[in-house]
């Protein structure tokens, strides 16, 4: 039995990882260092200015209440900034959040294409072979809506 990885989190720096690896998937290595840079500076600035003005911040002048009013501060930026930069990423390449899970966007046209064929395959083109008056033209129109939509679709996807 394979044991799972766990990912190592320091005080206040909360669990990022999978974010981190959404960044990294979907913009590349480069642009999740980057992140990580980015985040660090952030952390070294605002605990500069908690330094300068402990008080304004809910903390005295002892260095642990001081990292830990930053470390505060800088969980609410991080998570924000890396969900927000994930799901740009994602919606970038070409994701959709279904179900609360990403999932492609050819995937769903696809199975909308799946379902058309179904449909027309099993109503509109039984219709169109059937003796009965008026199911004829009734199978036509169909077909003709479900290529009208299928139409649609395809410009929609393209643009």
């Amino acid at each position: 039995m394979k044991q799972q990885r766990r990912t190592a989190t320091r005080p206040g720096n909360g669990n990022f990882e999978a974010l981190y690896q959404d960044i990294e998937r979907m913009g590349g290595a480069q642009h999740a260092e980057v992140s990580r840079g980015v985040l660090r500076d952030m952390e070294d600035a605002i605990l500069k200015q908690v330094r300068a003005a402990p008080d304004a911040f809910g903390a005295d002048l002892s260095d642990a209440s001081q990292q830990a009013a930053a470390a505060g501060i800088m969980e609410r930026l991080r998570k924000n900034y890396l969900e927000q930069l994930a799901a740009d990423l994602r919606r970038r390449a070409g994701y959709v959040m279904v179900l609360g899970f990403p999932v492609h966007r050819s995937v769903l046209t696809f199975l909308v294409y799946t379902i058309m064929a179904g449909v027309s395959l099993t109503v509109f083109f039984t219709k169109v072979l059937s003796p009965q008056p008026g199911d004829f033209t009734q199978g036509i129109i169909g077909l003709g809506l479900v290529i009208a939509c299928g139409l649609t679709i395809l410009v929609r996807v393209r643009k």
